[in-house]
């Protein structure tokens, strides 16, 4: 039983981080906060080299099934209007960050902000994502296959979203410092 206003959690870095698909790096671990939750510190002297045959597009990246995460109220997808990130940016410069999710289809409705050092809680009204590529992960072998494939015509559909997309893009430092505790839907 979840009252009707019940935020729509989709990743949670304690629970959800072991079972996201990324690449490993050692930079990358969960740490304790300063409020007692539990964060995923993403700690990089520079961005590494996502697709090794356009080695200029330089980003991190995360994903994570949440379908049955949110198995049974699956139906509340198309009613949320916000999607909310709690994170903070540990750098005096702002971060962009991309983050978006993927339906059953694969197309991927995503928007960029961007991290600023004041602000932890950042809102995205859904309305504002756009289609944008789809990364894969883990990253596909041999290296000349697609790391991002572009967006396909289909219609995003709602109430099949089930995987959260989460991008690291450069900012204007090489450095990246930034801490995820939380998505969610509102």
């Amino acid at each position: 039983m979840v009252p009707e206003n019940a935020p729509l959690i989709l990743w949670e870095a304690e629970t959800d981080w072991e079972s996201s698909f990324k690449e490993w790096n050692r930079a990358i671990k969960l740490k304790p906060t300063s409020e007692g939750e539990t964060a995923l510190a993403i700690r990089l002297a520079r961005l590494p080299d996502a697709d090794p045959v356009d080695t200029s597009y330089r980003c991190y990246a995360f994903k994570f099934f949440f379908g049955n995460k949110i198995k049974g109220r699956s139906e509340e997808l198309p009613l949320k209007k916000t999607l909310l990130v709690k994170t903070t940016n540990q750098l005096s410069t702002p971060q962009p960050v991309e983050i978006g999710l993927i339906d059953k289809n694969g197309t991927v409705m995503a928007a960029e902000i961007t991290l600023i050092p004041e602000k932890n809680i950042f809102r995205i009204p859904l309305t504002d994502l756009a289609n944008a590529p789809f990364i894969v992960l883990p990253r596909p072998f041999p290296d000349f296959l697609p790391f991002r494939v572009q967006p396909n015509n289909q219609p995003f559909d709602w109430p099949s979203a089930a995987t959260l997309q989460l991008i690291v893009k450069p900012g204007n430092q090489a450095n990246v410092d930034l801490n995820f505790e939380r998505v969610w839907l509102e």
